[in-house]
């Protein structure tokens, strides 16, 4: 049972400030938890007026008082943790790999910077060099949109933009990266939707947020 993101969001713009960031992180980390499954799920279908106390009153409870796990259960955790970074693809940058293993399944990556600093030019790096591997990557471009096309010829011819001509972009081709556009993505609910519909990609890229 996972719902979207965007209702960790609604949460946090409901309820009171006092309640705590913490208490709500809490409460969506023990999300698979029967009781708070049913409670969300009685949600679903029931008007903002209703949702608000609700959620209120859920975050509050006390859903599992805070419990150390055992160390049998911390050595099964990090066993399933070796599995995922086993399968992890490189980043394509061996001194990245030694920091963060490669794209692990499963984890999220935070590329932050200023405007025009090249926070596309890195993901579509990353994807190439996926590619490369032979690993697939889904790119929702709500910025860069079909400019994607340019970066990732340059990447592969190694050109610079102003060198870059219509028969390099007409014959560019790559079966290993699928990419959306802001067009096609409105809404963060479509977002979700589109992941949940498609098959598991090795690497999904949201530019930006």
């Amino acid at each position: 049972f996972r719902p979207a993101s965007y209702l960790t969001e609604l949460m946090m713009d409901l309820v009171p400030y006092d309640v705590g960031v913490s208490a709500i992180r809490q409460t969506t980390y023990l999300q698979e938890e029967r009781k708070f499954k049913q409670a969300l799920q009685k949600l679903s279908n029931k008007p903002l007026t209703e949702i608000k106390p609700a959620l209120y009153e859920l975050v509050k409870q006390p859903v599992l008082a805070y419990k150390p796990k055992s160390m049998s259960e911390t050595a099964k955790q990090r066993v399933r943790e070796r599995k995922l970074e086993a399968r992890a693809p490189s980043t394509g940058y061996l001194e990245l790999d030694r920091y963060i293993k490669g794209f692990i399944p499963g984890h999220i990556y935070v590329l932050s910077g200023d405007t025009n600093t090249g926070k596309s030019t890195m993901c579509l790096n990353f994807v190439h060099r996926l590619s490369v591997q032979g690993k697939t990557s889904l790119y929702f471009a709500l910025e860069p949109e079909n400019t994607v096309v340019d970066y990732l010829v340059s990447i592969k011819m190694k050109k610079p933009f102003s060198q870059i001509v219509e028969d390099d972009i007409i014959s560019y081709d790559d079966a290993n990266i699928s990419v959306f556009g802001k067009e096609q993505i409105r809404e963060v609910e479509d977002l979700v939707r589109a992941v949940h519909s498609l098959p598991r990609y090795d690497l999904i890229v949201i530019d930006h947020i």
